[in-house]
């Protein structure tokens, strides 16, 4: 039987692509190999878990037979030495089965980083994207995640002997110094009428129910009902109120000097690709929640026009962190959240997905960021994922195996064992385009 010796410009050609792309994703080969680890000693791996032991118990002779190899060719090869050293150093690596298991893993994840960020996905931790192809239960944050977060003033309602004006000057004064997105609909409509924001004093944010603080030497607030019951402010909800909720509008509350100056309707228009992804992914088995600090009406119009399962509404920030643990109980929950209210959500989810276009301790406290807040994002991300697993545990394949290691005594790249970067690209493409 013939042998052929690895051919030498083919690797040294292509050891300056693998050392850039080693470079440019460091930190995610860091998180893979850990990642690695949690994945082989998990139930249910099967021979992974005996080849991570293999690979522990060899570890240090196969690094010491690598050392050897190059030394040897280094002091006695023919020249070019180095070239022929590290030619064989690495097919020593390449031949030992396990360490193509260990670069195979973050090899796929390294690409999958790069694909999902094609694909407008961006992925922070490696255990984020191995986790999404597992989760079984999926929550959205209502405003700016499944709706636009860009709303529009609808009804402004007055109470008795107030007019519209004196109602959106204290409104506006208000959310002249909010974040929050209802925020700027309500900037807008009072800039339109010619309506200036007056300076407001003392300004306090509660999350997830208003803002409050003085003006004209008066304490104001704006929010909902909790909101203004904790500033002892009297009111009854009136058919407007419930109209405006039942077509899907938030109402907040208006109230100065401890007197209701009545309450303005902001709509938020679902996203385009919210209905078509809710439709995916219940046909995929998820089971999808709602989770807002909005009214239970207006949760409700917009959970039933979707056909979301699960409605929790009023919640404010640590409630729902709260009700992502409960469905924690039921197995792995990712949810998708924008804003500040929702960080501690996406911190204790399995998988926090925020919206690219949210707040940034919401992109700070999730693992995968969707670059353009579209949730088709979530389809794509989840796909890359479960391609991501196949890909990875083909490196267990013994007749792959066969075939990559008559490959390589047949002189091709030493790298042909797991395929170069744009080989496992292809492969994940492969992958995730089948679902």
């Amino acid at each position: 039987m013939d042998i052929h010796i690895l051919s030498v410009d083919s690797v040294i050609n292509f050891i300056p692509d693998m050392q850039l792309a080693l470079q440019l994703q460091y930190d995610n080969i860091s998180r893979s190999f850990a990642f690695l680890a949690r994945y082989l000693q998990s139930p249910g791996t099967g021979r992974f878990t005996a080849v991570f032991r293999v690979l522990c118990v060899k570890r240090s002779t196969v690094s010491s037979l690598t050392a050897i190899a190059f030394v040897s060719w280094m002091v006695w090869g023919p020249q070019p030495a180095a070239a022929y050293a590290l030619v064989n150093a690495v097919a020593v690596l390449i031949v030992a089965c396990p360490c193509a298991l260990g670069l195979a893993t973050p090899m796929s994840i390294m690409v999958a980083v790069g694909r999902g960020a094609q694909k407008g996905v961006l992925v922070k931790d490696a255990e984020a994207l191995e986790t999404l192809a597992r989760v079984e239960t999926l929550a959205f944050d209502k405003t700016g995640t499944l709706t636009e977060g860009k709303p529009q003033v609808t009804v402004i309602a007055p109470a008795a002997g107030i007019n519209e004006d004196d109602l959106l000057r204290v409104a506006a004064a208000l959310e002249a110094a909010s974040e929050h997105p209802l925020a700027a609909a309500i900037l807008a409509v009072a800039h339109e009428r010619g309506v200036s924001a007056q300076p407001v004093g003392d300004f306090k944010a509660a999350h997830g129910r208003g803002v409050a603080g003085t003006v004209d030497g008066l304490l104001a607030a704006l929010g909902n009902e909790p909101h203004m019951r904790s500033f002892g402010v009297e009111f009854s909800e009136s058919d407007g109120v419930q109209r405006a909720r039942e077509e899907g509008a938030t109402v907040v509350y208006v109230a100065h000097g401890g007197r209701l100056m009545g309450w303005i309707g902001v709509s938020d228009p679902v996203k385009p690709s919210a209905q078509s992804t809710v439709d995916a992914l219940h046909a995929e088995g998820l089971k999808l929640a709602m989770i807002t600090g909005d009214n239970a009406v207006t949760a409700a119009a917009v959970a039933s026009r979707l056909g979301i399962d699960l409605v929790h509404a009023g919640v404010g920030p640590e409630g729902k962190r709260d009700v992502i643990q409960g469905l924690q109980s039921g197995g792995l929950v990712a949810f998708a959240g924008d804003g500040v209210n929702d960080a501690p959500a996406l911190t204790q989810a399995n998988v926090g997905i925020a919206m690219g276009t949210g707040a940034d301790v919401a992109i700070e406290s999730a693992g995968l960021t969707l670059l353009k807040g579209d949730l088709e994002g979530i389809l794509r991300a989840r796909r890359l994922s479960r391609a991501t697993l196949k890909n990875i545990k083909r490196a267990d394949d013994p007749d792959l195996y066969d075939r990559k290691r008559k490959a390589l005594i047949h002189g091709q790249s030493g790298f042909t064992m797991i395929g170069t970067p744009d080989d496992v690209a292809d492969e994940l493409e492969r992958l995730s385009a089948a679902g």
